[in-house]
């Protein structure tokens, strides 16, 4: 019989939206992510997770804008 930690630990990483972008992305780009997520005051899944992420990689540097 398997203890609940190590239930949680073996679901942990499926469940988990940031450790799941992680594989994808850049520590510090996720993190931003979702604190700019809890900010807004929405839940942290992947999709918000993808949108913020795809929101901040559009960012045009030359002129300082942000896609509408």
């Amino acid at each position: 019989m398997k203890t609940l930690d190590v239930e949680s630990k073996e679901n942990f990483n499926k469940l988990d939206p940031v450790k799941i972008t992680l594989n994808k992305y850049p520590r510090l780009l996720v993190l931003k992510a979702a604190f700019e997520t809890l900010k807004e005051g929405n839940k942290v899944t992947l999709i918000e997770l993808e949108k913020k992420i795809v929101f901040f990689l559009s960012y045009n540097i030359k002129n300082k804008k942000r896609p509408n």
